[in-house]
């Protein structure tokens, strides 16, 4: 489950945006404040909560990020704070982070010409979880990561915002009743984050919808599809298909093209195993009924 979190946060860090909404918990002007050597900042991702990213001003990729996964409670996310840094100490260098919290910790490419560029924060406050990262195009810098946990600390302030937890808390892409039937497990809840990509669970078992914009969405959908047999959807349009993946942890996943997005459903059980029919047919299902599929603004 960790990793399958953390590479979904990792598609939404590096994900392209479909509209530059504004970001309801940090606003430019607090990202200018905190990192003024690459300002005016600007918004590549918004939303009420969940996922915001921004885009600096100079040569290259100079981006900030951050998700933000609200728990069942502190337990649960101070428990996938100190699941997660054990998986990353396999591949990245580690380091304490106490301006963010007691378990709270650093991470950053190793081995790689360019490992002093990035660097990835993970933290949590109360319920809230926050995995975010600062991508510069020359070496992050203690100025720059101070700056930076500024910002992390505002992401982990959203619980004390009524209006940001709604939001983020409930799907506009999926449609509950046919989401409850796929996913009948204990501890169902469901979590947007920004405004092109959300996340269900119960009982382990976890569906997730991506939106993608592209200027040919329909050349890039079989992609991450190795290991994979397709079949037509047509109801979902002429390239639609539902996959069933064995390679790896088994999952299923539906992809259709709507105007220029690419838009994709996948179901994942806990269990190593290869989705059913049945459960292939409710997430075909989902993608058929959910406003994602009609809703031209995002």
């Amino acid at each position: 489950m960790l990793r399958r979190i953390l590479a979904a946060s990792f598609l939404l860090l590096l994900s392209t945006p479909l509209l530059a909404e504004e970001c309801a918990w940090l606003s430019t002007k607090e990202v200018d404040a905190a990192l003024p050597a690459f300002a005016p900042w600007s918004v590549m991702v918004g939303g009420a909560a969940g996922s915001c990213k921004f885009l600096g001003t100079g040569e290259g990729a100079i981006v900030f990020g951050a998700n933000q996964m609200i728990k069942a409670d502190a337990a649960q996310a101070a428990k996938f704070v100190r699941g997660l840094r054990p998986e990353m100490e396999k591949s990245y260098t580690v380091a304490p982070a106490k301006d963010l919290g007691a378990e709270a910790f650093t991470y950053r490419p190793k081995d790689d010409p360019l490992d002093d560029r990035s660097i990835f924060f993970v933290a949590h406050d109360g319920r809230i979880a926050v995995i975010a990262s600062l991508t510069l195009t020359g070496p992050v810098t203690a100025e720059h990561i101070a700056g930076a946990s500024k910002l992390v600390h505002a992401a982990l302030a959203i619980d004390k915002n009524p209006a940001a937890i709604a939001a983020a808390t409930e799907c506009p892409w999926f449609v509950t009743s046919v989401l409850k039937k796929l996913l009948p497990g204990a501890g169902f809840n469901q979590q947007r984050f920004g405004n092109n990509s959300c996340l269900a669970q119960a009982a382990g078992d976890a569906v997730t919808v991506t939106i993608v914009a592209a200027q040919d969405p329909a050349t890039i959908m079989g992609a991450g599809s190795g290991g994979c047999t397709g079949e037509p959807v047509p109801a979902l349009g002429p390239e639609a298909k539902v996959f069933v993946c064995e390679g790896g942890r088994g999952h299923a996943k539906v992809s259709y093209v709507s105007g220029s997005r690419l838009i994709e459903y996948a179901f994942s059980p806990a269990k190593e195993r290869v989705p059913t029919a049945a459960e292939r047919a409710l997430l075909v299902e989902l993608a058929t009924k959910a406003p994602a599929r009609t809703n031209p603004a995002n």
